[in-house]
C-alpha cells in the first residue's frame, strides 16, 4: 500500500511539474483581452484602397481592428507553444498541433468582437471569451501527455472550440465579401488545420493528416460553389459548417468500423437540423 501511495504521489508530482504554470496562461489571456479592448478604441473609419496584383485590381475595404486579429492570435499561439511541453517520443514537430485551436479560437473571438458594437454585450462576450481561451490553453497543456488522466476531459473544450472556430471562419469568409482568389486558400488552409486537430484527438499517426486533407478539399469545393449562390452570410456559414461537421463525423464513424448505413442514420437527424437552420436564416428577414 505504501509503495502504491509513493508511486501515485510521484506520478502526480511529475504531472504537476510537466504542466505549465496556470499564472502564465492567466497572464496570456489578460494580454489578449487587453489587446482586443485597445483595438475597440480605434476609430470606426475604414481603410479603403485598391490592391493591384498582376492583372487583378481589387478594391479593399479594411476595418482598422481587422489586422489586430491575426496579430493577437499569433501572440496566443506563440505563448502556448512556449509554455507547453510534449512527450519525448512525440517530437517537437507535433508540438505545433497544440497551438492550432488556441490560434483559431483567439481569432474567432476577435472576429466576434469586431462585429459587435462596444457596450455591455461586448464586455460580456469579452469576459466569457477570455474564460474559454484560458480553458483551451490549459486543456492543450494536458493533452500533451496522453498518460495524463485529465486529457480525456481536456479534449472536450478543445473539440468544441475547434468547431466554433470553423463556424466563425465560414461566417467571416462570406461577410467580408471575399473573392474566390482569396477565399480558396483561406478555406483550404483553415479547414485543414482545424480538422487535423480534431482527428488527432481521435487517433495518432499519419491517418489524421490524410483525412484532414480530404475534408479541406470537400469543404473548399462546396464553399466555392456556394459563393455563386445568392446566400446571406449567416446562411452561407450554416451551410458550409454543416458540410464541415458532417464530413468530419462521417469519416470518424466509418473509421471506427461502423457501416455506411449506420453513419447515415447517426448523422441524418443532425443534417436535418442544419437544413432547418439554413432555411430559417435564409427565408426570414
Amino acid at each position: 500500500i505504501r509503495k502504491r501511495r509513493r508511486v501515485g504521489i510521484a506520478y502526480n508530482q511529475g504531472m504537476i511539474a510537466k504542466s505549465p504554470h496556470r499564472t502564465f496562461f492567466s497572464s496570456l489571456t489578460a494580454v489578449i483581452l487587453l489587446c482586443f479592448a485597445m483595438a475597440a478604441t480605434v476609430s470606426d473609419a475604414n481603410w479603403r484602397f485598391t490592391l493591384d496584383v498582376l492583372f487583378l485590381s481589387l478594391p479593399v475595404d479594411l476595418s482598422p481592428d481587422l489586422p489586430m486579429i491575426p496579430m493577437v492570435a499569433l501572440i496566443a499561439a506563440c505563448g502556448v507553444y512556449t509554455a507547453i511541453e510534449v512527450e519525448p517520443e512525440t517530437g517537437r514537430s507535433r508540438k505545433f498541433t497544440h497551438v492550432i485551436v488556441p490560434f483559431t479560437a483567439t481569432a474567432s473571438l476577435g472576429i466576434l468582437l469586431s462585429s459587435v458594437e462596444p457596450g455591455i454585450g461586448w464586455v460580456i462576450i469579452l469576459f466569457f471569451g477570455g474564460l474559454l481561451l484560458y480553458s483551451v490553453f490549459l486543456s492543450e497543456s494536458y493533452l500533451c501527455f496522453r498518460s495524463d488522466p485529465r486529457s480525456a476531459i481536456a479534449s472536450v473544450p478543445v473539440t468544441a472550440l475547434a468547431y466554433v472556430s470553423a463556424a466563425m471562419g465560414f461566417l467571416f469568409a462570406k461577410s467580408v465579401g471575399g473573392r474566390i482568389v482569396f477565399l480558396t486558400p483561406f478555406l483550404i488552409f483553415s479547414t485543414f488545420l482545424i480538422s487535423w486537430r480534431i482527428f488527432l484527438l481521435e487517433e495518432a499517426g499519419l491517418a489524421p493528416l490524410y483525412k484532414a486533407l480530404a475534408v479541406a478539399a470537400v469543404v473548399a469545393e462546396f464553399g466555392i460553389a456556394f459563393m455563386y449562390l445568392p446566400l446571406r452570410a449567416l446562411s452561407y456559414g450554416v451551410l458550409l459548417f454543416a458540410v464541415f461537421y458532417l464530413t468530419i463525423n462521417f469519416i470518424i464513424i466509418c473509421s471506427s468500423g461502423r457501416s455506411f448505413r449506420f453513419a447515415l442514420r447517426r448523422l441524418g437527424w443532425q443534417g436535418a437540423l442544419f437544413l432547418s437552420a439554413f432555411l430559417y436564416f435564409e427565408l426570414t428577414a
